[in-house]
């Protein structure tokens, strides 16, 4: 395949993600890093930039470096809006992962808002109320909720998760 080939960009952002599982997240950052400019060819906006860009991003986070990581989201974010639109799952997911970096730097209505219309866009207009997705948002939106202290519409969004998870069945677990 050589160096140049989506497949091996894909495997290093995926080798980066497991780095910073195992709490390597210096390593993962300098991995995520060096795959960008790897990718950097290809163009400011395709998806294996960007995606290269949200791994570095998450890194970043883990690694305390919160306003780092928001400004690359807010960017990679206007670019899956051109390249993407505004309803497709990755960029309502880097949507999802920019307002929690915002919550993390204490702008917690412009995160409040910006996890709201993910939520909203996915449970409506792109997966549906059941789909594991859906279900994901609205606990990460819960989840902000109570560390803003308003516990009541955490636990009333969360009650809206538990009915719905009561309705979905048990995803089939692969073998590998």
């Amino acid at each position: 395949m050589g160096p140049e080939h989506p497949d091996t960009h894909r495997s290093d952002i995926n080798h980066a993600n497991e780095l910073g599982e195992l709490g390597r997240h210096a390593e993962a950052a300098a991995q995520a890093n060096i795959q960008r400019h790897a990718v950097g060819g290809l163009g400011r906006e395709h998806l294996d930039m960007l995606d290269a860009g949200n791994s570095l991003t998450s890194q970043l986070s883990d690694l305390g470096q919160h306003a780092d990581a928001a400004e690359l989201l807010q960017r990679i974010l206007a670019s899956r809006r051109r390249t993407q639109g505004s309803q497709h799952f990755d960029t309502l997911r880097t949507g999802m992962d920019y307002a929690n970096q915002l919550g993390l730097l204490g702008r917690h209505e412009e995160a409040e808002e910006m996890l709201r219309q993910s939520y909203n866009a996915i449970m409506q207009r792109v997966f549906g109320p059941d789909h594991p997705d859906t279900l994901k948002c609205g606990n990460n939106l819960s989840i902000r909720l109570a560390c803003w202290g308003r516990h009541v519409e955490a636990v009333q969004l969360l009650c809206i998760m538990a009915d719905a998870r009561q309705r979905v069945p048990a995803p089939a677990i692969l073998a590998c």
